[in-house]
């Protein structure tokens, strides 16, 4: 329910949410000092990554837009292209399901390939979803639903496609071919 709306950016920065410096107010939404943002790494548990914004494309697509980093000056980057009057609403990152995605990714793969007997698979999933212990457990749950090779590593930004088939970019994402 925690919304704003971006009064000023430039490519992917975002320096204003409501006339007001970006970090501010994200701080403001997490209900922590922006100190704890702009001096936190991007790496799990952070709260870049366990609260990003949600959104919607010109094509009705929701969009997870994580945080990249804080700049000194308050703006934030993000992965994707933000422009002016898109509304941002802040997002909560669920630990659980967050490790049940791979799984979800690779029945989406099949479904959406039309493939009845794959001979294998290739999995691409951002290192900053998930901290060690939920990387194993993802991978375990993987191993323990798909009889078939797998093959992947973690990567730091991912391709892969909408569920309307478009091709998009993302951040803390997981792709399976």
């Amino acid at each position: 329910t925690k919304r704003a709306l971006v009064t000023q950016a430039s490519g992917h920065m975002v320096h204003e949410f409501d006339n007001r410096p970006a970090a501010d107010v994200y701080a403001e939404m997490l209900e922590i000092p922006v100190s704890r943002i702009k001096d936190n790494l991007p790496a799990p548990p952070s709260p870049l990554n366990e609260y990003p914004f949600g959104s919607i494309d010109v094509y009705g697509n929701s969009l997870l837009l994580v945080p990249e980093r804080i700049l000194p000056d308050g703006s934030i980057q993000f992965p994707h292209l933000v422009g002016n009057d898109r509304v941002m609403t802040l997002m909560k990152a669920d630990r659980g399901e967050i490790v049940k995605a791979g799984v979800s990714a690779y029945e989406k793969a099949i479904r959406y390939g039309g493939l009845s007997k794959p001979s294998a698979g290739f999995v691409f999933s951002c290192a900053l979803r998930l901290t060690d212990q939920e990387q194993q457990e993802e991978i375990t749950r993987m191993l323990n639903k798909v009889s078939l090779p797998l093959s992947g590593f973690y990567t730091f930004g991912e391709m892969g496609i909408f569920d309307d088939g478009l091709p998009v970019y993302n951040n803390q994402s997981i792709s399976v071919l």
